[in-house]
């Protein structure tokens, strides 16, 4: 980590800036970044211009009043993103087909937007998950072709980084990391900061499995216990579950395919006997604190949420109300639901996007994600883990029916970085596939 913070001293500076300047100056802050990612872009700085992007992106997720300055520059910083691709096409090279399985979904989505009580807001909402499916990805492929290691390797560590300075904070400035008696660290929401380390782990899992060599055993072991112990901290409990659901099908299905199926199966049998036992299981680990066993039951407030989602979907089934709806939803209907012991939105995706893009959206997205986990699988077996583990997790919380947020992204770089590395291999890594130019200084071919 020392070792990173000084080779990227001047990036990691920039950033300190834009904090500063978002912190005291303000508005000058929509001044400052643009003119900073214009000046990356001008000296082909790539890297650093979607690193940068990555880290506003986990700013604005804050619920720290001094980040409030990253959630208003989110989305000028991916307009500039896509204008610098659009311009500088022939650079980017490998044409990105990853949004156009999405694009039924998005279609939907502009549908439902014009039944929305605010069209306006729902349409931004929906040309911002547009930007990050068609832009995003071009940024990942064209930094794993010019030199995927160091890529990975600033990625990783810049997140871990993230992590390491919350962990410092509780030493320097205790209440600022804590809430309601609960470790959020700068993300200063517990469940937030526990499903930025499920995504980390999952995105390092599969860089791991394909490039095992982007970084030294101690460099893992250091990334591995600053994560783990910083979801550890947050009792952030459906990603700890979803961690722990990836490592177990991540063993079996490293030995084989057919034997990962077979225990996904027999979990699935068995899960009213677990359910039934969860109680007894806990108690004799002497969890019971930790675990908040007496939420367990209203799952923390949500079960009031889910039914309250599901009476709101009755009246759509098919076709939802656009993007933003839910957040309409339940902040008018605030104080009722306060009442009954709950806060906050859905907290689920499957009901977030069900309410915003109607059953039709709902289908067409999860299709277009499993369908994309499944063609990776030929090559990185961890990609069902991952889909197994994702897929339990958004049913506690609904980012997935956000774009800018800093857990959507990590998606969408798990998923291009599986796919790419399947594509190189079904090649046969012996050539040069004709798309990509020689300007290229090298091939970093997956294991």
């Amino acid at each position: 980590m020392i070792r990173f913070i000084k080779e990227e001293f001047l990036f990691l500076f920039l950033v300190i800036s834009w904090t500063i300047v978002g912190i005291y100056f303000g508005p000058a802050i929509y001044i400052y970044l643009p003119l900073s990612i214009v000046l990356l872009k001008v000296q082909n700085q790539i890297m650093y211009l979607f690193l940068g992007f990555f880290l506003v992106l986990i700013f604005s997720d804050s619920r720290h009043y001094e980040m409030m300055w990253a959630a208003g520059v989110k989305e000028v910083y991916i307009v500039f993103l896509g204008i610098f691709l659009f311009l500088d096409r022939k650079s980017f090279a490998v044409s990105n087909t990853f949004y156009q399985r999405f694009l039924p979904f998005l279609l939907v989505a502009v549908y439902c937007d014009m039944d929305s009580p605010d069209v306006w807001l729902a349409l931004q909402k929906t040309l911002s998950y547009f930007l990050l499916l068609a832009v995003v990805p071009n940024y990942v492929i064209k930094l794993y072709y010019e030199d995927a290691q160091r890529f990975f390797h600033s990625l990783i560590m810049l997140a871990c980084l993230v992590l390491l300075v919350g962990l410092v904070f509780v030493f320097v400035s205790y209440d600022l990391v804590f809430f309601a008696k609960r470790y959020c660290g700068l993300l200063g929401n517990p469940n937030g900061l526990g499903i930025y380390c499920m995504m980390i782990f999952l995105l390092l899992s599969t860089i791991k499995n394909l490039y095992p060599d982007c970084f030294t055993k101690r460099e893992y072991l250091f990334i591995y216990l600053v994560i783990f112990f910083s979801v550890f901290l947050s009792g952030a409990r459906s990603s700890i579950l979803a961690m722990g659901i990836f490592m177990l099908f991540n063993y079996f299905y490293k030995m084989s395919s057919f034997l990962g199926f077979i225990v996904f199966l027999l979990i699935i049998l068995s899960y009213q006997l677990f359910e039934d036992n969860f109680a007894l299981i806990v108690n004799a680990l002497n969890l019971e604190k930790y675990i908040r066993l007496e939420t367990i039951n209203t799952a923390s407030g949500r079960i009031i949420a889910w039914s309250f989602a599901w009476e709101e979907i009755q009246k759509n089934i098919f076709f939802g109300r656009g993007f933003s709806y839910t957040d309409i939803l339940f902040h008018v209907n605030e104080k009722s639901l306060s009442v009954k012991g709950h806060q906050g939105n859905a907290h689920n995706s499957y009901l977030t996007l069900w309410l915003e893009t109607g059953l039709v959206g709902l289908f067409f997205y999860l299709f277009a994600l499993i369908s994309e986990f499944i063609r990776s699988f030929k090559k990185t077996h961890v990609t069902i883990p991952i889909m197994y583990a994702l897929l339990f997790q958004i049913f506690f919380e609904s980012w997935l029916a956000s774009s800018l947020n800093p857990y959507t992204i990590n998606l969408i770089m798990i998923l291009v970085i599986a796919s790419v590395a399947t594509k190189e291999f079904n090649r046969g890594k012996q050539e040069l596939p004709e798309e990509i130019p020689d300007f290229y200084p090298q091939r970093f071919v997956p294991r």
